[in-house]
């Protein structure tokens, strides 16, 4: 399981991750980097982050998370952010880190044949609670 709460300034724009999954292992922990945020919408992924699929399908949502809040459900596959269309789960790791908590985000998704465009709020990762951020479960 993967989630997209991400530290920011995992990868440089554009890098590709160097494990092949988005863990907290890999991260900076937030008390030995306090200047560190990680945002989050509060949806998780079984996908591996680097295999290329048109968009990202979640196989969770966190309950009164960002993506719940908007009506985004398990299932649903998350096409593009801001504009820029993913294919990866790892792509969708770096555009959330990307990301200020508190920024309102367009948002692109589809369920079965409908294309949904909709804006959420980001929020920080302590605050979508449920599971355990950025760990494989």
């Amino acid at each position: 399981m993967y989630t997209f709460s991400i530290v920011e300034d995992e990868y440089p724009r554009g890098a590709a991750p160097t494990q092949g999954s988005v863990s907290t292992d890999a991260l900076p922990s937030s008390e030995a980097n306090p200047t560190a945020q990680r945002s989050s919408i509060g949806a998780w992924s079984d996908q591996n982050p680097t295999v290329r699929h048109d968009g990202v399908v979640l196989s969770r949502v966190a309950s009164g998370g960002p993506a719940d809040q908007v009506g985004i459900r398990p299932g649903d596959v998350i096409l593009a952010v801001n504009g820029h269309f993913l294919y990866t789960a790892a792509e969708l790791s770096r555009e959330i880190s990307g990301i200020a908590p508190g920024t309102r985000t367009a948002i692109r998704y589809q369920r079965r044949s409908t294309i949904y465009d909709t804006y959420l709020i980001v929020s920080e990762a302590e605050q979508v609670s449920g599971f355990e951020l950025g760990k494989k479960q």
